[in-house]
């Protein structure tokens, strides 16, 4: 079994299949060599604090988070005029989902909602504030300060709570073994505190430049030639 992430192999291990660690595809794929302007032109965005939204990909997901997720940028644009938002929404009915949210917020004026190019945007950004899943991934790649939350219903919550034994549910905290992403789930994901932390990620840079180094301890954990490994493990089958 190819693995894409270090600590899976010995979880296979453990019920007796053959698994290896590969290393992450998203280390070679992502576009390191786009700089913070370069996105931003090509976003047409000329505000001089930027702070990536992504509330997530799936109508599910943008129903719970999309309101808190509005309500705490109205509450950073009232604190500083010269920040604006950027959300890369998956698809047509997000994107409409999202709008219709911001609009009901009175804070849609403050965001460029876009199509996909959701690594331009985060380029373009100073912050990222996002659902945790893949894109916490991307943008700790990417080396973006980074502040994650999830919610999910009530019943599964219980269940997860049951099944899964981890202190992180954000997945470079997980890989890291402590939390640099400042992650907030249920109801820990209230307006206040993700402003709070949004707010220790913009303007504290010793905790922006820890975050940072973290994020580069990350790729070197994750980084291997996928490609050539995973090749070389199929070769040995034949």
């Amino acid at each position: 079994l190819l693995c894409l992430l270090p600590f899976e192999p010995d979880l296979y291990h453990a019920y007796g299949v053959p698994a290896v660690f590969v290393g992450h595809p998203l280390v070679k794929k992502l576009p390191y060599e786009m700089k913070k302007y370069t996105a931003r032109e090509k976003l047409q965005i000329s505000s001089e604090t930027v702070i990536a939204v992504l509330p997530g990909s799936r109508l599910s997901e943008i129903k719970k988070l999309g309101p808190i997720f509005a309500r705490v940028a109205k509450l950073i644009a009232s604190q500083n005029k010269k920040i604006s938002f950027v959300s890369p929404m998956a698809s047509q009915s997000t994107y409409d989902q999202f709008e219709n949210i911001l609009l009901s917020n009175n804070i849609r004026s403050a965001f460029k909602v876009i199509k996909g190019s959701s690594h331009e945007a985060m380029i373009a950004a100073d912050i990222v504030l996002l659902a945790s899943g893949t894109a916490a991934l991307e943008s700790a790649l990417l080396s973006k300060p980074t502040v994650a939350a999830y919610k999910v219903s009530a019943l599964s919550y219980f269940i997860l709570n049951k099944l899964v034994k981890t202190s992180y549910f954000t997945l470079p905290n997980i890989l890291l073994n402590k939390e640099i992403i400042p992650e907030f789930i249920q109801n820990k994901a209230s307006d206040i505190n993700l402003f709070d932390s949004i707010s220790e990620c913009l303007y504290n840079k010793h905790y922006q430049q820890n975050m940072i180094n973290n994020f580069t301890q990350l790729k070197s954990q994750l980084d291997a030639d996928t490609d050539k490994l995973a090749a070389s493990e199929v070769l040995k089958l034949l």
